[in-house]
This record gives structure tokens, sequence and C-alpha cells, in this order.
């Protein structure tokens, strides 16, 4: 069953559109994070700040490499040590507007610096692997609201406006809240912005 809902969840993400789906914390809307016009689609949907910037997800530490210009040293061995998910917010990715195949502009912050979080989860992992680019992961919640903990806790407004929600099936394991995030600096400073 998860074969066929990685499958129906990449042709949505390939045509630019929204899935509601399931993730190592919480559910989450996620997109194509190389293409504004589908991070645009979540920005209004949720009714989120478009200054605002976003977490994504990738599979592995060669798939930020390719969207990061350069990886602190120290961001190899956080991933490597942690047993619970983390965001890690590195600076000076690589934004569309100068690279061909970098990342949307909307999903960066101001100062060009950007969060990702390498999954464990098991469907999360093998859809970015087939994806081969990261995808956004914001909470499934209209802005002001709490993020749902479990599929059940989400607003069925939201769900009818997605193009596709994964099958609840998918859902365990996952924490149920968010992500630690830590930001590295170029020489390798640490700040916690969230534990």
């Amino acid at each position: 069953m998860i074969h066929s809902e990685i499958k129906k969840a990449l042709a949505i993400l390939n045509r630019g559109g929204i899935i509601l789906y399931p993730t190592d914390t919480v559910w989450g809307l996620g997109c194509d994070a190389t293409f504004s016009a589908a991070v645009h689609k979540i920005i209004g949907l949720k009714g989120r700040s478009e200054r605002q910037s976003f977490i994504l997800l990738a599979d592995s530490v060669a798939q930020i490499e390719r969207y990061v210009t350069q990886v602190p040293e120290i961001a190899y061995s956080l991933i490597e040590v942690s047993d619970t998910p983390l965001t890690i917010i590195y600076p000076d990715a690589r934004s569309a507007a100068q690279h061909p195949d970098g990342l949307a502009p909307e999903v960066l912050a101001p100062d060009g610096s950007v969060a990702i979080r390498v999954v464990r989860h098991p469907f999360c992992s093998m859809l970015l692997q087939q994806f081969r680019k990261p995808i956004v992961s914001t909470s499934a919640n209209f802005t002001g609201r709490l993020a749902p903990e479990h599929f059940d806790s989400i607003d069925p407004k939201l769900r009818q406006q997605v193009d596709y929600c994964v099958d609840p099936a998918c859902e365990p394991p996952a924490t149920g809240k968010p992500s630690s995030i830590l930001k590295l600096g170029c020489n390798g400073e640490v700040q916690i912005i969230r534990k």
C-alpha cells in the first residue's frame, strides 16, 4: 500500500500540486520546494505571511549538499547523532533566482538561509528518494491554529483543499511534536532556535 501512496503523491508533486502527508513529526502540507507556484499555493491555503520561510525535508545529506552552498562540518555530526527529528538552518542556500536548479526563493529566509531536516520516517524517506528534490513541510493547519498531532485532528476544510491526501495508514511512526531547530553559521556556530 505504501508504494501506491508514494506513486500517487509523486504524480501530484510532479505537476506542482499540494499533498497532505505524514512526516516524522506532525502531518504536513507539502510541495516541490524548487517550484515557486506550488509554494505560493501553500502560502495561500494556510493564510501564511509571504515573508515566513519554510522547513524542507530531504532524504540525505547528499540531497542537502545540492541546495546549500557550503554545509558546515558540524552539520554532518549533528545529523548522525540526533535520535529525534532535528531541523538545521543552513547559511547560503542556492536560490532559483541565481541557480537554474535551486530552491524557490519563497522557501528561504531573508538572509538566504534555509531550514532542512533529514527524515527517517519510512513514507517520507521513500517519497523523497523517488522525488529526488526537497519537499516543503509545513504543519497541516491554517495559520494561527494548533498543529495537528495526528490525522484525525486535521481541519476537514484543509483536507478538502489539497490536491492529494495520503492514506492515514501511512502515519506511524511519528512524534506528534515539531522538530528541534538549530541554526548554523558559516564557521560552525550553533544557535538553538527551538528545543
